[in-house]
């Protein structure tokens, strides 16, 4: 279990090529976390170096077990395109906000998150190489707040 404002890293810095799942990462223990009240997690991907065409692109997202058994998006970050070089992107959810109904499995839309807490955390890359050469370095953290 992590402290209040204590960044983890969920993906370290490294070129990636293909998409993966990341490994499963414990970020806290829900959203009353050892007695402190979690109002959300930030989370940040931060791409250092993408050499490739504008055709490549590079999608993220963050996923969790709300119920114990099933992977669900909760943050896809903006989708990177693999021409515009360094950039920082940043993503909040929120303990006490509503969430809205949705599929379980269904994937989640460019730009958005989900109000959902759950004990197990990972990270999702999804990369479209249409250079046949993509390369991304990146990473993503996560920072209760």
């Amino acid at each position: 279990m992590n402290s209040l404002n204590e960044a983890v890293v969920m993906l370290a810095s490294a070129a990636r090529t293909a998409s993966a799942n990341g490994d499963s990462v414990r970020l806290l223990d829900g959203p009353k976390s050892a007695g402190q009240d979690v109002a959300g997690i930030v989370f940040t991907l931060d791409v250092t170096v993408d050499e490739q065409t504008g055709a490549d692109k590079l999608d993220v997202y963050i996923q969790t077990k709300a119920d114990g058994s099933n992977w669900l998006d909760v943050v896809h970050f903006t989708q990177h395109d693999g021409n515009v070089g360094a950039k920082r992107y940043t993503a909040k959810i929120a303990a006490d906000a509503a969430q809205a109904v949705f599929e379980a499995g269904s994937a989640l839309a460019e730009d958005a998150v989900r109000n959902l807490f759950g004990v197990e955390w990972r990270v999702r890359v999804v990369i479209v190489n249409d250079s046949t050469n993509a390369s991304f370095t990146f990473s993503v953290s996560a920072t209760p707040i």
